[in-house]
């Protein structure tokens, strides 16, 4: 990643830049897909997860869909570049983010430390409001439509990766 997009995804993260901060280019996209890909597999392998290069796969086409058909639906389409670099380059970051907290996951015995606990609520809870206001800027939406749509968003995520595991 260039220093121009890391810098823009770190104000994303901080609320202070939206996806129309990032480079609109396809070179963007495909890094932060890479990146957020290699990276949610280390973290699934981790937590010791059987499929994990089938969920991940499952996970980034949802992603891009999801984004696609709701900028779609508001006639945006031109924005799905900037929007779809924005979830995948914050993915990433917050996917490196939660991985020390993965360490404290024993999924054999189906415990977690306290602490663990904490930091992983965190960052689910920092990733709602940043998908939210990604959600917000790409869609021309009041804060709480974002948050809403960022809602969605996740639960039907979480729901499509857990019929493929």
């Amino acid at each position: 990643m260039d220093m121009r997009l890391l810098m823009g995804l770190l104000g994303i993260l901080r609320l202070q830049n939206g996806p129309q901060d990032l480079p609109g280019t396809s070179s963007a996209l495909a890094a932060t897909i890479a990146v957020s890909c290699a990276l949610s597999l280390i973290a699934l392998g981790i937590m010791g997860n059987d499929n994990p290069a089938l969920q991940i796969a499952a996970a980034a086409g949802f992603t891009l869909l999801f984004v696609a058909v709701a900028l779609q639906l508001r006639g945006l389409g031109n924005r799905f570049i900037q929007t779809a670099t924005a979830f995948f380059g914050t993915d990433a970051l917050l996917t490196l983010i939660a991985l020390p907290a993965t360490a404290g996951l024993d999924r054999a015995a189906e415990e977690i430390s306290p602490v663990a606990a904490v930091w992983l609520l965190g960052v689910l809870l920092w990733t709602l409001v940043v998908v939210g206001h990604i959600l917000r800027n790409a869609l021309d939406l009041p804060l709480v439509g974002g948050v809403l749509a960022a809602m969605l968003y996740l639960f039907l995520s979480v729901n499509v990766t857990a019929m493929i595991a």
